[in-house]
């Protein structure tokens, strides 16, 4: 029997074929391994070669110009701040001034309006109503809330899912978009231009270990739902590797290093680009030396953070009391405090399938583990942000490895800090999901009134945090923010 292709199948390669040099196609296979080569040698050249030095040696070498380096994923975009670059030299470096600035969030801040990016897919779904309830009922009135779905039949179901859901359906507002992630924070930052408009800056892309990397978010679609221009980036960035209270951009040291490796540029160099692009100071938080990216396999093998983003790990208050600003800090010893009673608690305990007192021991056996691991990279912190003048408290954890974990389905990873700092009717507060550990969740609520502010849960319902978590997030991933209009000044 007889197999044909199928004729759209067909007519695609036929238009193929008239894309291709007019040459053999053994020879033509032959030249698509030798630049698959050398995209593979580029990959490796600029996690271990500055760019100036990668792009020279091409040009000189092979006589390429932009356009087939741009083909072969070398930045040449970024060759525009170097002006010697054909010599190979990094003389003369310089950056083109911007007019955005960074909008600050914590507890001393109005939170402005939310924007979410939600899918219905890969268990986000039965978040997204509990979460809209929890902040329709909690944020202050004056709040916005604009929720960013995907388009599709699954979108027109949870609009309508909504309606009976929320208390006031008017008040939330559905509009179509597509984002390269669902966690808001990650892909946009709000910020505002010198006049007081609002602005997006998205990263430079997400994904480009894939070959051929995402745009962050619809821009068009962003800026007609959200108001917002968007702007962006040179650099590779999430931003939940980054936290800006007003006193100081804090930036997780993984982020430097990932744009050292893929870009080819120095440390130096990339901390001076995300200044002037976000309008203010950058401090960095972790060890870079530890660090390590890897251009054969195109990602980070090595981190040199306490966990992939900082703000699973800290949550800036801002000067709650009008003195230093205050930050909170996990602390894996603070929750150990509490281990006995949490690993009695009936969601731990129904989740091993072991005899009960063999699996209480196996299960704190890990979390002592992981707080041993992670306590020398949390003091870490706790000494550079003390340095850059904060006043620390410390949040409880319970965290466990997933790569190392031997018991419990579901998650049991514990932690605080990924909340969502902001004013409340005029008052510090902190919005939470807690965890529906009764001992645990008390416990962080005296640490966050110990800190200043007045803890705010947006719901009761212990699985939302529980499934943010086994997606590795939790409530500030998933809440973005952006700037309201500011009033122009005058003079």
């Amino acid at each position: 029997m007889t197999e044909r292709l199928p004729a759209p199948l067909a007519a695609e390669l036929r238009g193929l074929r008239e894309e291709l040099p007019r040459i053999p196609a053994r020879r033509l296979l032959r030249q698509a391994r030798a630049a698959a080569l050398l995209i593979t040698w580029c990959r490796r050249a600029l996690a271990q070669s500055h760019l100036v030095s990668v792009a020279a040696a091409l040009h000189d070498s092979l006589r390429l110009g932009r356009d087939e380096m741009r083909s072969l994923r070398i930045p040449v975009d970024l060759l525009d701040l170097f002006p010697r670059w054909t010599e190979g030299s990094r003389e003369g470096f310089r950056v083109p001034r911007r007019r955005e600035c960074l909008v600050p969030a914590s507890a001393t801040v109005p939170l402005g309006p939310v924007r979410l990016q939600l899918t219905t897919t890969a268990g986000v779904a039965p978040l997204v109503l509990p979460l809209l309830r929890g902040l329709e009922a909690h944020l202050d009135r004056t709040v916005p809330i604009t929720v960013m779905i995907e388009p599709g039949r699954a979108a027109f179901a949870l609009r309508r899912a909504a309606r009976d859901v929320l208390r006031d359906p008017g008040r939330v507002r559905f509009e179509v978009a597509r984002a390269a992630t669902t966690y808001a924070r990650d892909h946009g930052l709000a910020a505002r231009t010198r006049a007081g408009a609002p602005v997006l800056l998205v990263p430079r892309g997400f994904r480009p270990e894939r070959g051929k990397e995402e745009d962050a978010l619809d821009a068009r679609r962003a800026h007609h739902a959200l108001g917002a221009r968007v702007r962006r980036s040179r650099l590779y960035w999430e931003g939940g590797n980054i936290l800006f209270d007003g006193h100081r951009c804090l930036l997780g040291v993984d982020t430097v290093r990932e744009n050292m490796g893929r870009l080819g540029l120095a440390a130096d160099e990339v901390l001076t680009i995300l200044e002037i692009e976000f309008g203010v100071p950058i401090a960095t938080l972790g060890e870079l030396s530890r660090s390590r990216f890897d251009g054969t396999q195109d990602r980070l093998a090595r981190s040199g953070q306490a966990s992939y983003h900082i703000d699973l790990d800290l949550c800036p208050l801002g000067s709650v009391d009008g003195g230093r600003p205050v930050m909170l800090l996990s602390d894996p010893t603070l929750g150990l405090e509490v281990l006995p009673k949490v690993l009695s608690h009936a969601r731990l305990a129904a989740s091993h399938g072991l005899p009960p007192s063999l699996g209480r021991r196996l299960q704190a056996d890990e979390y002592q583990r992981v707080a041993e691991a992670r306590r020398p990279r949390l003091q870490r912190y706790r000494r550079q942000l003390e340095r850059l003048g904060y006043r620390l408290v410390a949040l409880p954890e319970l965290r466990v490895d997933p790569t190392r974990r031997l018991v419990g389905t579901g998650n049991i990873d514990l932690a605080c800090c990924n909340a969502l700092p902001a004013l409340h009717r005029g008052r510090p507060a902190v919005y939470h999901l807690p965890w529906g550990i009764p001992v645990f969740d008390a416990l962080a609520a005296r640490q966050w009134r110990r800190a200043g502010v007045r803890p705010i849960a947006l719901s009761d319902f212990g699985p939302l945090a529980h499934g943010m978590m086994e997606l590795a997030a939790g409530l500030h991933c998933f809440v973005g923010t952006v700037a309201s209009r500011a009033a122009r000044r005058r003079g």
